[in-house]
């Protein structure tokens, strides 16, 4: 079937414009031209010791789009759980097998740093698993704390996206 000359123009005009505004929205939408600055870290003001990645509020509702050889992010969910199951062991008492808990985004990492002065020992990282929990069983001694106090911490991460929560109790080791 033959369109009419007059028919075939205005549908061919029609394509062009479709194009042209297409292109125009996804040049408009790159993270690069959208005015999107770089995200940053702040604390939280409802969850003590809790981390928040933020970017510039846009307007934009929508999640993010990447694009070109960038790895998509999850916005992550700040880690909760038992991060140590006892928080005043003895180095010298048998059995001093210890175990963590780390609940977050499923499918991206989970951290637990111990921090003594510049000293930082770490559980993981470990993927999280589909139920959104990691759990790790250890002993103090794998993985070289010593007797004294040390800070704890969990650490999500998704690409360039962190979520940090402090233990709100350190971890008391005795000799």
């Amino acid at each position: 079937m033959k369109l009419p000359r007059k028919r075939l123009i205005i549908v061919g005009a029609a394509l062009v414009i479709v194009l042209l505004v297409g292109g125009y929205l996804i040049h408009k939408n790159t993270p690069e031209q959208s005015g999107q600055g770089p995200t940053t870290t702040r604390k939280s003001t409802t969850q003590p010791g809790v981390l928040i990645n933020t970017a510039p509020d846009t307007g934009n509702t929508k999640p993010s789009t990447t694009y070109g050889n960038t790895t998509p992010t999850t916005d992550v969910i700040a880690p909760s759980g038992s991060f140590v199951s006892n928080h005043h062991p003895t180095l010298s008492a048998p059995g001093n097998t210890m175990n963590s808990i780390c609940r977050t985004n499923a499918g991206i990492t989970c951290q637990i740093n111990f921090t003594m002065g510049s000293e930082v020992k770490t559980l993981g990282p470990d993927t999280v698993g589909s139920d959104g929990t990691i759990s790790w069983e250890w002993d103090l001694q794998k993985i070289g704390l010593t007797a004294g106090s040390w800070h704890v911490q969990a650490v999500a991460k998704s690409g360039s996206n962190t979520a940090a929560t402090d233990d709100p109790l350190t971890l008391e080791i005795s000799p």
